[in-house]
């Protein structure tokens, strides 16, 4: 991944005024990949994170020239999700990454000052970075529409809120089985109307929010299981000391938030490597 990536950011360099402005148009920077951009990022966040915390826990191997060439294909997939810049990549590995550092230092009571300073060098850091400072600028421009009432057509969390009040119309209607898989994408386009949605009718897309869209299909019965896996993993992982499935897990956790991953197949494939990797860690010997 960090060979796609590597020629993704290539491409991106070498387009540069053209891409940055399809960021700011909410548009995706193209990635030499046939899968969809936003399962790629979160393979890379997921790749990344994990190599981030071996290396971390592995110091001494430093000498080793795996080592090495590990820390040079991490460091170039953490520049590439930056410069490529998909938010919901970017959220899952800075919200595994804060989870990580926060159960080294011995949690939010001990390390919340180290935490803040990391998180203000980060912002930083990241607005120095064109296509990623367009995305913020691009994700605040999304929410000013949002909040003042604005034309959402063109604004990508614009219409992912629209999805998510026409989502909860229909789990409030019906809470105990959802519409069912069939009829969820049609139902949640026409439940755009009954929610007085003013967006354009090729705009209305899925709620692009995992949670949702489970409930939406299922009810609460559905969405309460699916929460319930959260937890059993967090619990067996903190339960056995596996820093990078809690790291990980919660990374995916929040952005399970802004993209339904269980759509395609490599976001099934990411989350069964995580379960995979959550129980093959045995609990380290006291």
């Amino acid at each position: 991944m960090a060979w796609i990536g590597g020629a993704s950011v290539i491409n991106y360099l070498w387009n540069y005024r053209f891409l940055n402005q399809m960021v700011l148009e909410s548009k995706p920077l193209p990635i030499y990949s046939q899968v969809y951009h936003i399962e790629f990022s979160v393979m890379l966040a997921a790749a990344s994170l994990f190599s981030l915390i071996y290396l971390t826990g592995h110091r001494r191997e430093s000498h080793n020239w795996g080592y090495q060439l590990l820390l040079v294909a991490t460091l170039s997939g953490i520049l590439s999700l930056h410069i490529l810049s998909t938010r919901t990549g970017l959220v899952l590995f800075w919200m595994g990454a804060a989870v990580a550092a926060l159960s080294r230092v011995g949690g939010i009571r001990h390390g919340w000052r180290w935490m803040l300073v990391a998180a203000l060098s980060g912002v930083g850091l990241l607005m120095t970075v064109p296509s990623t400072r367009n995305r913020i600028v691009n994700t605040w421009q999304d929410f000013q529409a949002v909040s003042s009432g604005g034309d959402l057509n063109q604004k990508s969390f614009g219409q992912r809120w629209e999805a998510w009040r026409a989502s909860l119309y229909l789990l409030g209607k019906h809470p105990r089985g959802g519409v069912g898989m069939p009829r969820a994408e049609s139902q949640v386009i026409q439940a755009h109307e009954w929610v007085g949605s003013k967006l354009d009718i090729f705009n209305r897309k899925q709620p692009h929010n995992q949670y949702l869209e489970t409930a939406v299909q299922g009810g609460y019965p559905a969405l309460i299981l699916f929460l319930a896996f959260w937890v059993l993993l967090a619990t067996y992982a903190i339960r056995h000391g596996n820093l990078p499935a809690l790291a990980l897990g919660a990374g995916f956790a929040l952005a399970l938030v802004f993209e339904s991953l269980l759509e395609r197949q490599s976001g099934i494939a990411a989350i069964v490597v995580l379960l995979s990797w959550a129980l093959s860690i045995e609990k380290p010997e006291e």
